[in-house]
């Protein structure tokens, strides 16, 4: 198993992946599939500033995990969202945490300060992960979103990462490297 940072040759993976997800489950609240040039563009927008790193197992790519803007304002810089997609056949055997982990450690060392999640209340999994993660509960933001015929409520999870001088250092956006597991 192999950790990596994401290739542009990746993207048609990450895309199947993410489009199961808009389809058939709660877990994002995009309502239609996109395409490989909205999503080659969601990647160059977000590996441009944040690190975005994949899981493969025998060249075959399982899921994978990113930083984004939490807020795309400046005083914001030192936060970041956290997004993890793994595949639908890859799911119950922690590949999600080591992803999830990898993460972590690339968000430390590149000094953010605090990492936020927003996870939708029903998708169980990741509630746990992010709990188990150290992540805290904030906020349920009720009825936030309307997707499959049912209003879907979310949970704004947080961690502190950095406890850094005023003022900060800036974050770095080191290369994510590769890491086998």
């Amino acid at each position: 198993m192999l950790i990596r940072a994401v290739r542009e040759e990746d993207i048609p993976a990450c895309l199947r992946i993410y489009n199961h997800y808009v389809l058939f489950s709660e877990v994002t609240f995009d309502i239609e599939p996109l395409d490989l040039s909205q999503y080659t563009e969601k990647y160059r927008r977000i590996t441009a500033r944040y690190p975005w790193i994949v899981l493969e197992e025998e060249g075959r790519l399982l899921g994978y995990a990113y930083l984004d803007a939490y807020n795309p304002k400046y005083a914001y810089r030192f936060t970041a969202d956290v997004t993890i997609y793994l595949d639908p056949e890859a799911k119950g055997k922690g590949y999600g945490r080591q992803l999830f982990r990898r993460l972590i450690e690339i968000a430390e060392a590149d000094r953010y300060q605090t990492l936020f999640s927003l996870v939708t209340k029903t998708n169980r999994p990741s509630i746990h992960m992010h709990e188990a993660f150290g992540f805290r509960k904030l906020a349920v933001l009720e009825q936030a979103g309307f997707k499959h015929g049912a209003w879907l409520s979310t949970i704004l999870y947080e961690k502190r990462i950095g406890n850094y001088p005023t003022p900060p250092e800036e974050v770095l956006n080191l290369d994510a490297g590769e890491v086998v597991l």
